[in-house]
């Protein structure tokens, strides 16, 4: 692994005001493809449905279903703020990609390479993250400037409502999976905030 690469942080969408879980219940949601997204949504009250991404626009103008959780500029770049008259910035979830090479073919590489291949990895990572960011508050800008979406930001009583219905139990819920350490370890950290 040589890095992380980030997307941004998700954002709720529907033609619904979403201030607390209970205003999710009874909607539908396109998720990414994860049984760990589907527990969250069920914990809020909700369904979701596993879509690829490039048939979520017309789900949603459709009614397929209800809502969707993306960045700021997956929504924009899909024009999905324009079917859809509630954005909760939840920032419930992170979508980042992690940057990797073959191992091998790593340790093939002598020892000047290496170092250059970390530090370049090292810098672009960089390089993403800030351009991520841009790219998300640009979306943001002009999706509040197309005046067809309402953008809630939770007061932080609301978002933890959120979180309080999905920390611990959807974590214990894959600790098998996870590894419990992971989960143990996560929960300590958690509890020292």
């Amino acid at each position: 692994m040589l890095g992380l690469w980030d997307n941004g942080l998700k954002q709720l969408s529907s033609n619904t005001e979403m201030r607390t879980p209970d205003s999710l219940a009874g909607l539908s949601f396109r998720i990414q493809p994860s049984d760990v997204l589907r527990s969250q949504f069920e914990k809020w009250g909700a369904s979701s449905t596993p879509m690829a991404f490039s048939e979520v626009y017309n789900a949603l103008q459709q009614g397929v279903v209800n809502g969707q959780e993306n960045p700021y500029s997956n929504i924009e770049s899909q024009n999905m703020h324009t079917v859809q008259s509630h954005i909760t910035e939840s920032n419930h979830g992170y979508i980042g990609y992690v940057l990797v090479i073959n191992n091998q073919f790593m340790e093939s590489l002598p020892a000047d390479l290496q170092t250059i291949v970390r530090e370049s990895a090292d810098e672009a990572s960089t390089y993403n993250r800030e351009v991520a960011a841009k790219l998300n508050a640009d979306a943001r800008t002009t999706i509040e400037q197309a005046g067809t979406t309402t953008i809630t930001e939770l007061t932080p009583e609301e978002r933890q409502a959120f979180k309080d219905r999905v920390v611990p139990s959807v974590w214990q819920q894959y600790a098998d999976v996870i590894g419990p350490d992971l989960v143990n370890d996560l929960l300590a950290k958690q509890n020292a905030q």
